[in-house]
């Protein structure tokens, strides 16, 4: 294989590292390679942040794990490979090789009625293609009445935090779909979501937290206190105690981070490594899409919302946003309104709407802040067929704790 090509493409780049660390098997590897790639891999691993391998520190590490009879030669291997132009094209050929062999192995065990080796077979294929051919559809077949009863039976859904919102979903959500919270700057958006994200973790969901506005030590902190029934005077009294409780009631399960500003695939490399059940934006108006620098804001939403959508079908997962509600009754220096509509999403009443199964907006005005209380509107709810589907309701928030009840 593309031997030491693929060590300096992932020296140099986390994208390429991400990649291809799935289609790697060590004893392909020369000796030498075989020596460096599990300490890339531990490099990468144990910082969620590091986007390239500090070469350096890489060495010094080697020069105290390494046996020392060979410390000379591989560090001079290290040392002598090429630079690369592009890491990310080096291990897009090495997964197209792989892929190509592969589908000739595959094609072997079935000429050969090989039954044993070709359901494996045909897996790698599978995943190598979806590595190398990104830009082309993926076809899921649903033909499992077992599978179907599984995932929609009410018992499996999954509960989605306050109990009312969750009656109006009658039971709860599933994989694959979009719930969308909006409402305007200071309007409790992020205390609905971190409600809900608390709710996930005491059922004992994997929940992946992505955030590009505001500190997500912040955010962390703020589900620490829901989970906990904590505030922060709570918390600073007896913080060890206060994470124990939070601990009991799920917060392993949390996966937090930062990205700026993020992107769908960038969100994707997290979401194959964490595995999460629930995956949550913060905000999804933030995000990036690769080559649609000059799209329309009401563009770019649609087809962030759509991106996300297509990896929540293809990675098995529930997909929350958040985003901002449109200032129309503000700039005509008007109070805003307790009820939110679908067009008050930065005006957007299809393409963003379109990929969302349950749409909520989070209403607050002077008297609803001063009585600690939101109103919740529910502009879209694919989820339910009952009559009050749709209606909105009123929750009493509890700031301190970050709690929605």
């Amino acid at each position: 294989m593309l031997d030491g090509k693929v060590i300096e493409s992932c020296l140099q780049s986390r994208d390429a590292f991400e990649k291809v660390r799935d289609h790697v098997q060590i004893e392909e590897l020369s000796l030498q390679g075989q020596t460096w790639w599990p300490l890339i891999k531990e490099w990468y691993e144990s910082d969620r942040n590091a986007r390239s391998v500090d070469r350096q520190i890489l060495l010094s590490k080697g020069s105290r794990e390494l046996p020392e009879a060979h410390l000379d030669t591989l560090v001079g291997w290290l040392n002598d490979l090429p630079p690369v132009d592009s890491p990310v094209n080096v291990v897009k050929d090495l997964l197209e090789l792989k892929r190509y062999q592969a589908g000739n192995a595959l094609s072997q065990a079935i000429q050969g009625r090989k039954n044993d080796k070709i359901d494996d077979l045909l897996s790698e294929y599978r995943e190598l293609r979806e590595a190398t051919e990104l830009g082309r559809s993926e076809i899921i077949w649903t033909m499992d009445d077992g599978d179907m009863d599984a995932l929609l039976n009410r018992e499996n859904l999954i509960k989605v935090a306050p109990q009312r919102l969750n009656d109006k979903l009658l039971g709860g959500s599933t994989v694959g779909d979009q719930i969308l919270i909006f409402g305007r700057p200071e309007a409790g958006k992020t205390l609905f979501t971190v409600n809900m994200v608390a709710g996930f973790l005491k059922y004992g969901h994997r929940v992946l937290y992505v955030g590009n506005e505001e500190g997500t030590y912040k955010t962390r902190k703020r589900i620490i206190n829901n989970l906990a029934n904590a505030d922060n005077d709570v918390y600073a009294a007896d913080p060890e105690g206060t994470l124990a409780q939070a601990k009991a009631r799920g917060l392993d399960e949390l996966f937090i981070c930062h990205m700026q500003p993020g992107s769908p695939a960038e969100i994707e490399d997290v979401v194959k490594d964490v595995k999460p059940k629930i995956v949550v934006v913060d905000q999804i108006r933030n995000l990036t899409l690769t080559g649609r620098g000059n799209e329309k804001l009401t563009d770019r939403l649609g087809n962030l919302a759509t991106e996300m959508r297509s990896m929540a079908n293809r990675r098995q997962f529930l997909s929350v946003a958040i985003t901002q509600a449109g200032d129309k009754t503000e700039r005509h220096g008007q109070e805003p309104p307790p009820w939110l509509t679908m067009s008050d999403v930065a005006d957007n009443r299809t393409s963003l709407a379109a990929q969302y199964d349950v749409m909520l907006g989070v209403g607050c005005t002077e008297e609803l802040r001063r009585t600690n209380t939101r109103a919740i509107s529910i502009c879209k709810n694919k989820l339910s067929d009952a009559e009050d589907a749709h209606e909105g309701f009123v929750v009493q928030v509890d700031v301190r704790r970050s709690k929605v009840r």
